[in-house]
């Protein structure tokens, strides 16, 4: 639990101060999320302080995507790796 804790926070630190190499992997993981049928309905949230419109969550896990393609978790369904 604790660890799924941290890969959350970890997603939303690196959607807020952005690096090169990681938005080239989140492009790459949002591509192959796309497609894939656990990709949840848009949903608008506002989390840590940030207010994220329209965003999607993985049906699998749960998780808002445009965080989870940032962290350094791997895809529940084995689409990509951590």
């Amino acid at each position: 639990m604790f660890q799924k804790i941290k890969q959350i926070i970890e997603g939303y630190f690196k959607l807020m101060f952005k690096d090169p190499k990681v938005e080239k992997i989140a492009k790459y993981r949002k591509s192959v999320c796309d497609v894939c049928p656990k990709k949840g309905h848009l949903v608008n949230i506002s989390t840590l302080g940030i207010n994220i419109k329209a965003v999607q969550q993985c049906k699998d896990c749960g998780c808002v995507l445009v965080a989870k393609q940032r962290s350094s978790s791997t895809c529940p369904m084995n689409k990509w790796k951590a």
